[in-house]
């Protein structure tokens, strides 16, 4: 008797061993170890339910606790099975939508097979030498574990022919078809060796090597380097050619203005040429400074200077300055802020260096109708809305707005200047308040900036 039980033992030792293995130690967070680290918890279980189920019938011997016992034991033993095809589901390289189909249908068909395990009856097979059983109940395990073994040889088929005769990730789902083959002849002949949970544990060890093998780790991380150095190489050459022209275009103009004003004949002309060139060099300024501002930021200290300010006062200094300067459009400012914005703590030099990317974006690409500045303070946060009616943004160049160096394709090669850093400054001073930045834009139509940032309520 204690010659049956020594599979079951071996095989919760491997299973305990792996567990401690596994999380001992800091592995890649990706969607095939989180479903391992599943099947290794299900395996223990499951190996204890053998060694549980094996004391209780040769102890007690109840039958139909030893039959329920014996139900849920085969029902882990399917769990175990349905994650193993999961894994093998992600390991295939297929749609996201296939994949969550043939999830789906998994999952519903271990759900059925449980329902019918639980509701139909078993017979137990227990004597000094056996413990097995047989009924309706095996019958639909029995049928269950062909389908999946059917649908795993299909994935392994699959997976093979995608990954065009490489092996690495077939070879558990491999050994397991031939392990369960060799099992199932040997069970026949010999049904005192319960050999399944050992082979389930031994199957885990082989997919624990394939899993976090250094080798594979090394070439793993070496692509992961390799595409980060690919992306920094792009953003480069798109800086480079976003500033090449962005940074010419002002000092052109301050060049031609300035030989145009020395050869004025009359000091009228002379100014309006001036004027011309003052214009060039504070885009080129703004260019510079934002460039200079976004690299500095992420090197700054992340300790915000708090302290108590009437956000109403930056409010009105902001809109101010943009009146001003809107003065030359067809454009009219409107500005609605509630009276009962109390004075609040926070970075108020930081907050000024948000609204005045906001509000520029806002001026620079709003040529006729209005630019309306809200702002409210509700539970904690500081609601501003900046709404213009400008040249909005196309729905393909929303997701890429806050990248820098990032310009929307209707401000590429046009009389737009800028570097396209102004979002992407934005969303990092936001973060660092603790805010958050909506953008809502029709194209041709208008686009709403909606800032929160969380603030406390504090006193001058």
């Amino acid at each position: 008797m204690i010659t049956n039980i020594l599979f079951p033992i071996a095989g919760l030792f491997l299973a305990s061993f792996l567990v401690i293995l596994f999380f001992s130690k800091k592995n890649n967070k990706n969607t095939e170890t989180k479903i391992y680290a599943k099947m290794l918890i299900v395996n223990l279980v499951y190996s204890l339910i053998c060694i549980i189920g094996y004391w209780f019938a040769k102890s007690i011997g109840n039958d139909i606790i030893i039959g329920y016992i014996q139900k849920v034991y085969m029902l882990s033993m399917l769990l175990l099975i349905v994650y193993i095809i999961i894994y093998n589901l992600n390991v295939i390289k297929m749609s996201e939508k296939w994949k969550n189909r043939c999830s789906i249908f998994i999952w519903i068909s271990y759900f059925t097979f449980c329902i019918l395990t639980m509701i139909t009856p078993i017979h137990v097979i227990n004597d000094d030498a056996i413990l097995d059983g047989n009924g309706l109940s095996y019958n639909v395990v029995i049928l269950a574990t062909i389908f999946y073994f059917l649908f795993i040889i299909i994935s392994c088929i699959y997976l093979f022919i995608k990954n065009k005769g490489s092996m690495t990730k077939d070879i558990p789902f491999i050994t397991l078809l031939i392990l369960y083959l060799i099992g199932l002849f040997v069970r026949k002949y010999f049904p005192s060796l319960m050999f399944e949970n050992f082979f389930f544990s031994f199957m885990l060890l082989i997919m624990y090597h394939t899993i976090e093998n250094p080798d594979l780790k090394l070439l793993n991380e070496i692509c992961l380097a390799k595409n980060e150095l690919e992306q920094a190489n792009k953003i480069k050459n798109e800086f480079i050619s976003s500033m090449s022209h962005e940074i010419r275009t002002p000092l052109n103009a301050i060049v031609g203005f300035s030989e145009i004003a020395k050869m004025a004949d009359t000091l009228e002309e002379a100014r309006e040429n001036s004027e011309d060139i003052i214009n060039a060099s504070n885009n080129l300024l703004n260019i510079m400074n934002n460039m200079l501002l976004l690299f500095s930021i992420e090197n700054e200290s992340n300790d915000s200077i708090l302290e108590a300010y009437d956000p109403k006062e930056i409010f009105k200094e902001i809109t101010k300055l943009y009146e001003n300067k809107i003065k030359d459009k067809k454009v009219h400012l409107k500005v609605d802020v509630e009276e009962s914005i109390p004075v609040l703590i926070g970075d108020k030099k930081i907050l000024k260096k948000i609204l005045a990317q906001v509000m520029d974006n806002a001026y620079k690409y709003t040529d006729k109708g209005s630019i309306i500045f809200k702002s409210n303070y509700q539970k904690g946060y500081l609601n501003i809305s900046i709404k213009d009616t400008g040249m909005g943004i196309k729905e393909c160049d929303l997701k890429e707005i806050f990248e820098p160096f990032k310009k929307t394709s209707d401000t590429k090669n046009t009389s737009f200047s800028g570097a396209g850093v102004g979002l992407s400054i934005v969303k990092f001073l936001l973060e660092k308040m603790g805010g958050t930045i909506k953008i809502e834009s029709t194209y041709q139509k208008g686009t709403n900036v909606i800032l929160k940032i969380k603030q406390k309520e504090g006193e001058k």
